[in-house]
């Protein structure tokens, strides 16, 4: 259904079933439904043509308040961005380019565990810098990156107050579909990790939408992971192991890059990040095949294999 991979010359590469797109695609259906009922109501006024603003996130926020799974302060946001959205952002949303939007609206609702996370309020004119780090991560990591970036739309920048030492984080909601938040990236490296770590849940979500990963998949919270303390659903295990791949594949072929053009003291800090993930995506497929060979395997679905991607080239 999706494969990320890199290939024998060390290029990334990306294959995505119809359903996949068109389920994805069913999603901007039904937030483009909502719109035009909303403009046909007379109260709001998009900021551009129903279309295209149904491929905004804040259209998907709407969708997940009528399935009341969003708070109704948070929809009221999202409708001020609808019809409030600049013409710069616009035209980022109509052109595929990731737009900076610091506007709580943005993150997940507070009750879903994010309410540490602030705005950072010196980040509002990074769109510049941001896009920058992009094309460098871009010319590196190639097409088949770009396109795998295709369900991000926005990214709003914060902080999380009380913990100075996170050297960096990002996150995102199935529920805001397209908007991801995350720490000012210091490098390119941090940028394509973060970046492509959040589109992998993204695509996840979509696959998820045919059925669970597994069964009892967020309920059953008895599994060791890599990245976590506490234990974890099976699922969150596969998201991981699917997600940091993904990324791991990105800053492999990055290291590639940068070991082939000369660039060697970039190449070593970003291939040990890689090799970094790789050992835990490891660890986690590991956790995966202890669950599917444990007495409970006839009760639990074991994942996709295309799930599953190999780190290391």
């Amino acid at each position: 259904m999706l494969e990320f991979y890199l290939d024998s010359n060390g290029e990334l590469q990306l294959s995505v079933a119809d359903h996949l797109v068109e389920r994805i695609e069913s999603r901007h259906a039904r937030a483009l439904d909502l719109l035009k009922g909303i403009e046909a109501s007379g109260a709001v006024r998009l900021a551009a043509d129903a279309q295209l603003m149904a491929r905004h996130p804040s259209a998907h926020a709407l969708v997940s308040f009528r399935d009341n799974e969003m708070s109704a302060e948070q929809a009221a946001q999202a409708v001020g961005l609808l019809s409030g959205l600049d013409a710069d952002r616009v035209s980022r949303l109509r052109e595929g380019r990731v737009a900076v939007l610091q506007h709580p609206a943005m993150l997940p609702p507070a009750e879903g565990g994010a309410g540490m996370l602030r705005i950072d309020p010196a980040a509002s004119s990074m769109s510049g810098f941001l896009d920058t780090l992009r094309e460098d991560v871009s010319a590196s990591a190639g097409p088949a990156w770009d396109r795998f970036m295709h369900p991000v739309n926005t990214v709003t920048l914060v902080c999380v107050p009380g913990m100075p030492d996170l050297p960096y984080f990002s996150g995102s909601t199935s529920g805001i579909w397209g908007a991801i938040h995350m720490s000012v990236p210091a490098t390119a490296g941090i940028l394509a990790e973060s970046f492509t770590h959040e589109a992998a849940h993204f695509w996840l979500h979509g696959i998820e939408e045919f059925g669970d990963l597994a069964a009892q998949a967020w309920t059953d919270q008895t599994w060791v992971s890599p990245w976590r303390n506490d234990p974890r659903p099976v699922a969150g295990i596969i998201h991981g192991v699917y997600v940091f791949s993904a990324a791991a594949c990105t800053l492999t072929r990055m290291t590639l890059v940068d070991q082939r053009s000369g660039n060697q003291s970039r190449a070593n800090i970003i291939g040990q990040r890689a090799a970094t993930l790789a050992a835990q995506v490891e660890e986690g497929a590991r956790e995966i095949a202890d669950m599917a060979s444990s007495r409970e395997r006839d009760s639990l679905r074991c994942p996709d294999r295309n799930l599953l991607l190999a780190a290391v080239p």
